[in-house]
């Protein structure tokens, strides 16, 4: 699966590291030679409980914790490649057919393309988010296709428990999917080459909760039965699964 979808990402060069701040607030983030993303960043907060990091393709924040007491999260919003400010064109539309249509020609995807900008902008937040204070855990969300990428970025990030020396956030420490496809064959899923030959969106639920929390909501337990089944048995994963 990381060859499918990371290939020798891991290997090659990130190109240019220089993160640029806009007029609007947010932060042009290169994760690739040629390719970046738009980060944007919430009210700052000094010592956030937690980094909740969402992949969308508009800005809607998800809302603040509800009754919590002390620190609140420090809200991300990542627009991956082709999405957001980036967008390379409307969804739907023949250009972006032909854009797709050109990846698998060079043995690649762009939504495998997408789950590597995620793990890059994951790897660099100790450089893009210097002055926070501690190590905030990094809560990853998406919802619909963005759970799909988050619920592979999270199976494939290196360091998931985020325990490297000087590290802060090098790692996802847990995982919200809201309404995510639950299998390659549901129009709104990401499609990688090949992946559907090893395995589908429940057994890769599966692999990321034994890695760190793992919560889908608004969606059909029955779709992820073979997941919360595989849970019950193995006691190290952390996985719930509610259709709330």
């Amino acid at each position: 699966l990381e060859t499918t979808i990371l290939g020798s990402w891991r290997q090659r060069p990130k190109g240019d590291h220089t993160v640029r701040s806009n007029p609007d607030g947010s932060m042009t983030i290169p994760t690739e030679p040629g390719i970046s993303v738009t980060l944007r960043v919430k009210t700052p907060v000094a010592s956030p409980s937690r980094i909740r990091l969402t992949i969308a393709d508009d800005v809607t924040w998800p809302s603040a914790d509800s009754g919590a007491a002390g620190p609140q999260p420090l809200d991300l919003i990542l627009h991956v490649r082709g999405t957001g400010p980036g967008r390379w064109a409307e969804p739907g539309s023949t250009r972006e057919t032909h854009i797709r249509r050109r990846f698998p020609l060079v043995g690649d995807t762009l939504e495998a393309g997408q789950v590597r900008d995620i793990l890059a902008v994951v790897q660099a937040l100790p450089r893009i988010l210097p002055d926070l204070n501690g190590r905030p855990p990094v809560e990853l969300r998406g919802e619909q296709l963005f759970a799909g990428l988050a619920l592979y970025a999270a199976v494939l990030d290196a360091n998931p428990k985020a325990d490297s020396p000087g590290a802060l956030a090098t790692g996802i420490s847990s995982l919200t999917l809201i309404n995510p496809p639950a299998s390659f064959r549901d129009d709104a899923s990401p499609q990688f080459l090949g992946a559907a030959n090893l395995l589908d969106h429940p057994a890769a639920a599966a692999i990321a909760s034994k890695l760190r929390p793992v919560m889908i909501e608004k969606t059909n337990p029955k779709m992820w039965a073979s997941a919360i089944e595989f849970a019950k048995k193995d006691r190290s994963c952390r996985l719930t699964v509610t259709a709330e």
